[in-house]
């Protein structure tokens, strides 16, 4: 029996997947499949089978540095597709809570400017990108994959740093990756992939 690791962040996706049908098209297919979610309540599991398992999401901790580059080269992009006219419509846009996070935001807007202007600087920033998540500690992924093995992960939302370090410890660990959009707009919101 293969193994299905699907990881979402709301409830409200798993929802979405299970009436499209997805999931038991694969259970009947000798799927076995966890969901890895960050909000389980009793509606939950009452609308999926028993033979699913229903787990909550690893607490790691995302490595600042790491997050920090990952936020300037999506503000970079974005201001890219600006420039050639493209939409850069984003999910919830942050508004700093004191003079800290305001300054760290204006930072984050000049280095984005300037690595925009250059694929050269573009392909730098995201080398070290993925240096700074590959030398995080991802001792929790690495454990739940020794303990769980698992021959796929399926993600549904394109740019969320929770999934970097998981991403490149499947990879490291030979498991496939997918990434099912179910909306439209995550298309247009997210045009990076992690």
């Amino acid at each position: 029996m293969k193994k299905l690791l699907s990881i979402f962040i709301m409830g409200s996706e798993v929802r979405q997947f299970v009436h499209a049908g997805l999931f038991s098209l694969m259970s009947e297919n000798d799927w076995s499949i966890t969901i890895m979610t960050k909000i389980i309540d009793p509606d939950l599991r009452a609308q999926l089978p028993e033979t699913f398992e229903l787990i909550p999401m690893l607490p790691v901790k995302t490595p600042f540095l790491a997050n920090e580059m990952s936020i300037i080269l999506d503000k970079a992009f974005n201001i890219r597709r600006a420039r050639q006219g493209s939409s850069t419509w984003q999910y919830g846009r942050k508004t700093a809570k004191n003079w800290r996070q305001s300054l760290l935001q204006k930072l984050e807007t000049i280095l984005a400017h300037g690595i925009s202007l250059s694929n050269f600087c573009m392909k730098i920033a995201g080398h070290m990108e993925n240096y700074l998540y590959k030398s995080s500690d991802r001792t929790a992924w690495r454990k739940y994959f020794s303990n769980n093995p698992t021959d796929a992960i399926l993600v549904n939302v394109p740019r969320q740093n929770y999934w970097n370090p998981m991403l490149i410890t499947a990879h490291e660990m030979g498991i496939k990756t997918y990434l099912v959009y179910h909306t439209a707009k995550d298309i247009v919101a997210n045009g990076r992939l992690n």
